[in-house]
Order: structure tokens, then sequence, then C-alpha cells
């Protein structure tokens, strides 16, 4: 094919009426490179991540490292695996952190404790840290104070904490990743308060942020982080939009709740566990002040009921809400929509409040299983099928 040049572009190279346009540094005496445009530094920085993030269907990749394992029936059930994070969730005194307690303890002995549950971090990711960022630092101390009675060394070298309470949201996030890459043993970590690193719990941008923040952290450091937020006061969810964001990408959901045949024990199961799931324990405090495992007695060891949350319905039960939502209606307005939602959903399996409702809209929108149109907070945007 013949090229000539535009006399009135000398940077522009005319092959019969094709045009092709050449960036004013090119040296035209060397020979055109392959592909139809020259890509910038920052095009090609995104092709090589792209290509390191590449899954092929001949990778090997080995199965991610448990940090603690649930024993049933001679059955292990990962709890937490390098990778990946969980989150504890409970109403207040519910005894949630002693059971964070009895998690660090677990971690950090790297034995089988109670007969059910087996520490398993690797060798080389021993280390087990411990961020509270909402009491004072008498009652961090009682933990720390816990955890080591649980390991059985006054002084382990293995388990450090660390009281964040006093600090600025954003400086406690960033202490937190510090800590993170200057261990490299580190294997377990526990924020006791991820509401605390973001400034409103429900704001979807921020939820989205710390989310994706934990992520990051959990698969570029080969760590498993364990979170901690409180229920709703109402229902049994996990507070906010923060909550709604952390419970569909964590690997665990454990919930924390009074027994209501005994006070003195609360019993913890797995909301969400993307391996085997468990059957419920009750733990409680004994004399010595450390958690412990309650007794057939002291718990009917009874199936707790789920709680009415999206993660714990199959992907076909959502399939099936947005069509019963939508069955009459091709759009609604954010108030029809919470409201027919809860209908159809109360249909489907029985009573449902409307803050529970409003959890399941925004699994939905996150799954784009439904879509909005217009903009955020705008009076003329309305929600319809994808």
């Amino acid at each position: 094919m013949k090229i000539t040049h535009d006399h009135n572009n000398p940077n522009l190279l005319q092959p019969e009426s094709i045009m092709v346009l050449i960036p004013p540094s090119y040296d035209l005496n060397q020979p055109i490179p392959d592909g139809n445009a020259i890509e910038s530094d920052e095009q090609t920085e995104i092709l090589q991540l792209l290509a390191k993030a590449k899954v092929h269907p001949q990778d090997n990749p080995p199965p991610n490292e448990i940090v603690v394992e649930v024993i049933e029936n001679d059955e292990s059930s990962p709890l937490c695996t390098l990778g990946n994070f969980s989150m504890a969730i409970g109403k207040a005194k519910s005894k949630k952190t002693f059971l964070i307690s009895l998690m660090l303890g677990i971690a950090a002995k790297g034995e089988t404790m109670y007969d059910r549950f087996k520490g398993s971090l690797p060798a080389a990711k021993k280390h087990v840290a411990f961020f509270d960022t909402e009491q004072g630092k008498y009652h961090v101390h009682r933990v720390v104070v816990r955890v080591c009675k649980l390991i059985g060394i006054e002084l382990p070298t293995n388990f450090e904490t660390f009281g964040l309470r006093s600090f600025a949201t954003e400086m406690r996030r960033s202490m937190v990743e510090a800590y993170i890459k200057k261990t490299p043993a580190l294997g377990f970590l526990v924020i006791d308060g991820i509401r605390d690193l973001v400034k409103d719990i429900n704001d979807p941008a921020e939820a989205t942020d710390i989310t994706g923040w934990l992520m990051r952290l959990t698969e570029e450091y080969g760590i498993h982080i364990l979170v901690v937020l409180h229920q709703n006061k109402g229902d049994l969810n996990a507070r906010g939009h923060l909550g709604t964001e952390l419970t569909n990408k964590a690997e665990t959901v454990l919930s924390v709740t009074k027994d209501s045949n005994n006070p003195k024990v609360s019993q913890v199961q797995a909301e969400f566990c993307r391996d085997r799931e468990f059957s419920p324990f009750g733990i409680y405090v004994d004399s010595d002040g450390l958690p412990a495992l309650a007794d057939v007695h002291q718990s009917e060891n009874k199936k707790v009921k789920k709680a009415k949350i999206p993660v714990n319905y199959p992907p076909e039960f959502h399939s099936r809400l947005v069509k019963k939502i939508f069955e009459k209606e091709t759009q609604f307005k954010h108030g029809d929509l919470n409201r027919r939602t809860q209908i159809a959903l109360q249909e489907m399996i029985g009573e449902v409040g409307e803050s529970k409702a409003k959890n399941f809209v925004e699994f939905l929108l996150h799954n784009d299983l439904i879509k909005k149109e217009g903009k955020d907070r705008s009076p003329k945007s309305f929600y319809t099928l994808p």
C-alpha cells in the first residue's frame, strides 16, 4: 500500500483515502509498530495488572491455608482462611468480646482447644494481632490477659494488642495498614469496631471503600482479618450499609445471641459460611473469667433459626423475588420498591420487617438484579429491571 504525506500536516500519513494519526514524537523513519494505537503508560500498566489477574484453566492454585477450623464428627469446617476476611455480629452485651478472645487464643496457640476448635496458622504466619477501637485501655487490657491465659503463656511473643479509641477515624485505618505492612509474620488480625474506621455507617461509598480495603489487604499480605460489628437494635442484621456490604463479601459471618433459655450462655452460629457449615455452639464465662463451651444441659443445642438476610438464600431465590416484585409493575420509586419488596418477601418466607426488606433491596441493587435510573436523591429517579 502506498503511503503519502499530507503537506498541510506533516504528521498525517495518507494511504490513499485512509488516514492514520501518528503522534508528533514518533520517528517517521522507524517502522510503524504493530497494532492500531500506541498504548499510553497507564494503559500498559493496566494490561500488566490484567495479565497478573488472569486465571488460566491449567492453573493449579493451592487452597487457602486455614487459620481457625471447627472439628465436628472427624470433619473439618474452615472458619477463617488466609486471603479472606470474616465478620462477627451481635447485640451489645452478647459476649462478642469473649468470642473474639476465644478466636485470638485458638489462632495464637495453634492447637486443638475444647476438642472442637483448631488453630492452623502456617509456620511463617504465626503472628496474631488485636485492634480495639471502642474500649478504654483498662478493658482492652482485660482482653489481653484473657487471651494470654487461653494461650497458657504470660507474655506470648506472637500476640500483640492495640487500643485505637483515642485516634481519629483516618488515623486508625492508617495505623492498622502500617502495622500489617511491617509485620510479615502476621497471619490473623482482629478489628473490634470496624464501624470506627468509617465516618458514616450508612454511606454506600464508604462501605464499598472499606470492604475493598479489607479484600485488598487480606489478599496482598496473605492474612485473615476478622471484624466485629453491632447488629441493628430492631433485628438481627449487621448495622447499616457497612454491615450489608461486609456481609456480602465476608468468608464467614458469625452471629452471637443470648440463649433464651439461659442468659448466661450465648449461642454462636454461622449466618453465612463459604465452606462446610458447622453446628451452632454455646459459650459462657467460666469461674476464671475465660470463655468456655456450654454443656448440653446449659444450652439445648437446638438448631437456631437463620436470620432472614439476603446471603442466607440461594441465587434462584433472589431471581424469584425479583420476578415477584415486578410481576405487575415495570418500575418503582424508592419507597414503593421497598414496600413491594417487603410484600413479596412476606409471601415467600413469612413475616419480614421494613429494615430487612431494605437490606434485600440493597442486595439486589448490588448484584445488578435491579437497576436504578436517574441521579442519587433525585425525585425523578426510579428502579426497574436491568
